[in-house]
């Protein structure tokens, strides 16, 4: 029996997650360092947020010019005359703000290399943003509560960040931030109001570059009709660098998802190592 890759049924408990098909084949999807990522956040399983009454939730609509991709859509500061937020600081007790909070959630650790805002080229030099913060989530549940820097709205949800950068006297109307080279789960970017002035914000972008960081290819599940002996398991393919491509075998547990009347659950089995590519 052979499978073809792309004969993914949902309905058979088949699934794809951050796969892409190309030529008979599968691969890890690759992110385009010249390609921004916000619109394809939710391809990647990930959402923008913002901290809002009465936590975290969908970015307001008077908001949703930051991330459109029309560069004569902008949001200014003395639009939000009642649209400042305030966050609970759990350690101090007490209210803090006027500010605005953004988070990228990347739906799993990914690379990611750049933060870039910007005012429209004619007022990039009169309308910057001068106060800002940049954090970053690596994704360890661990670490969660323990990172310096926590958002979060009194009795809602709270997230926490390492601050990579703090700007308190910005006068430049394109900011660019480089960000670490480390695998990152979710981007804060809290931006407050000018000490002086208004600030005007046309786009808010990130880029990253190379493979997602796992893939996952789930196949239809095989009805063969009744019980029967399984031999060998072939597949091809290769990887290259740091790359893994992991299966269970050997004395390894295999879960085999088997459907009884509709309904699925795992058994599991062992199976024998044949030597093949590694297993």
């Amino acid at each position: 029996m052979q499978l073809r890759w792309k004969d993914v049924d949902v309905d058979a408990f088949g699934a794809i997650e951050q796969v892409v098909f190309d030529a008979g084949s599968v691969m890890p999807r690759r992110l385009d360092p010249q390609v921004n990522l916000v619109p394809l956040l939710g391809a990647l399983g990930g959402q923008v947020l913002s901290l809002n009454w009465p936590t975290w939730g969908r970015v307001r609509d008077q908001e949703q010019v930051l991330f459109d991709g029309d560069l004569d859509t902008v949001l200014r500061s003395e639009q939000l005359v009642y649209g400042w937020n305030s966050a609970w600081n759990r350690k101090e007790c007490r209210w803090w703000g006027p500010r605005l909070w953004y988070l990228f959630d990347f739906g799993r650790p990914q690379h990611v290399e750049q933060l870039r805002f910007f005012a429209r080229e004619p007022f990039r030099y009169v309308l910057p943003v001068e106060r800002f913060l940049v954090g970053v989530d690596d994704g360890d549940d661990s670490r969660d509560g323990f990172r310096d820097y926590e958002v979060g709205r009194r009795g809602g949800e709270y997230f926490d960040f390492a601050v990579i950068h703090q700007m308190g006297d910005n006068h430049r109307g394109l900011v660019e931030i480089e960000l670490p080279d480390t695998p990152i789960r979710r981007l804060l970017l809290e931006v407050s109001p000018n000490a002086t002035g208004f600030w005007e914000i046309a786009e808010i972008e990130v880029y990253g570059s190379g493979f997602v960081r796992s893939a996952t290819y789930t196949s239809n599940i095989i009805d063969l009709g009744s019980a029967v002996s399984l031999g060998e398991m072939v597949w091809a393919g290769r990887s290259e660098g740091k790359a893994k491509v992991q299966l269970p075998c050997g004395a390894a547990r295999t879960k085999i998802p088997t459907s009884t009347g509709g309904a699925p659950f795992a058994v599991t089995r062992r199976r024998r190592a044949t030597g093949r590519d590694g297993c």
